[in-house]
């Protein structure tokens, strides 16, 4: 019984997109990282908290 929906360019296209993803999020992670490392002393603290809760929101 042949399947409706083809599977292997479905499951391929999510995984590609999966990675590309990941790769993407951990590079802002990166950038986040690095900033506030270098400049977070000089930031004020209305700036701190939005870059806190736009990252951990997504």
């Amino acid at each position: 019984m042949p399947a409706l929906i083809p599977m292997r360019n479905t499951l391929g296209a999510l995984f590609i997109g999966t990675v590309l993803s990941s790769i993407v999020y951990g590079v802002i992670w990166l950038q986040v990282y690095s900033n506030c490392s270098s400049h977070c002393s000089r930031d004020r603290w209305p700036l701190k908290s939005v870059v806190a809760f736009l990252m951990y929101t997504f």
